[in-house]
């Protein structure tokens, strides 16, 4: 368990290198007396030389800092990430749990903002042609006046997501493979002026058989099926079925193409709310003309999300990434990322009442 108070926040401020040195020489204490017992066969020394250690200082400048949903700032920051990481890959099945510690210091507004982030992995092959897969990925946010973007929603508050998820894929011949996936997501936010219209907890189901129609034609169909229950607002509460189609084009040592369409009937919970029909649109370009420098580019048009703000349930997005990596050697690398949203809200989506 994990306390957090302001009295610790203000230590930390005063004492932050001193705080955020702790743990890295704490493990490489545990380090030191792992590697120099090599012969010994006590499990916890091999499991500490099992785990992977990373540890990252940087100081950035953001001209997007919100302090409050209608306006926006500049401000330096420092930003402390550690991780953990331990792998342990068998013949037949791979275990992985992973965590990283984030601590940004905000200069102008001279406050700290902690997060925690970690996923368990586990994935079993028990036969040839078919593999499972069982993940959970868990998130947590200190309470902040430095605002979050959470989906279609900019606000102030800290929140605790936990999403667990399985898959299964089975070849069922050489060209063909079929891929189910269901997952489920609980968000509980700690506002108490904005949790009825944001906490919410989704369940999903996906289908989809990939086949391949030459070795450069990839075809796949499937459909999705989602539901969104908001506790204490039922009028936003919805289940959205979606059946797609798309193909990817392979360029040999050049790029992979995907295009994807996809068509969209929203159930509203509420007898009073317009149910909704939409097509949207995805296109997604990566090369593969090397190894050390990756582009990608992807283009969403008109996907349809359920919304986190309160006088709306369902808005549509349109959208494009582009992101850039580059390895100058096995430990730099540059990248560059860039994202756009455009975000419509239809008249119709209006709460009864409101």
């Amino acid at each position: 368990m994990i306390i957090w108070s302001r009295e610790i926040a203000d230590y930390m401020k005063k004492n932050i290198f001193i705080l955020l040195s702790f743990p890295l020489i704490l493990f490489l204490v545990f380090i030191s007396v792992a590697h120099a017992s090599t012969e010994d066969p006590n499990p916890l020394v091999k499991f500490l030389n099992d785990i992977e250690y990373s540890s990252r200082l940087k100081v950035e400048y953001d001209d997007n800092i919100f302090l409050k949903e209608s306006d926006e700032e500049g401000d330096f920051r420092q930003v402390f990430t550690q991780s953990l990481t331990y792998k342990l890959p068998k013949d037949n099945y791979y275990f992985q749990w992973g965590y990283t510690g984030n601590y940004s210091y905000y200069n102008q507004e001279a406050t700290g903002v902690l997060g925690h982030s970690a996923n368990v992995l586990y994935s079993y092959r028990p036969f040839d042609k078919i593999s499972i897969g069982i993940r959970d990925d868990f998130n947590w946010l200190q309470d902040s006046k430095i605002t979050t973007t959470l989906s279609d929603r900019v606000l102030a508050l800290g929140y605790v997501q936990n999403t667990p998820t399985l898959q299964v894929k089975y070849e069922v011949m050489p060209k063909m493979t079929v891929a189910t996936e269901a997952y489920y997501q609980f968000l509980d936010v700690r506002s108490g002026s904005n949790d009825d219209y944001i906490d919410n907890k989704q369940t999903g189901v996906e289908g989809r058989i990939n086949y391949d129609i030459t070795p450069q034609i990839l075809g796949f169909v499937g459909f999705e099926y989602d539901q969104i229950d908001f506790s204490q607002i039922d009028e936003k509460s919805a289940v959205s079925k979606r059946t797609f189609l798309g193909v990817t084009k392979k360029y040999k040592g050049i790029a992979n193409i995907t295009g994807e369409i996809g068509f969209v009937n929203t159930d509203m919970d509420h007898d009073k709310n317009v149910d909704d029909d939409n097509i949207d649109y995805k296109l997604d370009i990566e090369t593969v003309f090397s190894i050390y420098t990756k582009l990608r580019m992807a283009f969403q048009y008109d996907i349809k999300r359920p919304s986190l703000r309160r006088e709306y349930t369902q808005y549509n997005s349109r959208g494009a990434l582009l992101s850039l990596n580059h390895v100058i050697n096995p430990t730099t690398s540059v990248y560059f990322d860039y994202s756009y949203e455009k975000q419509h809200f239809n008249s119709s989506d209006k709460l009864i009442g409101q």
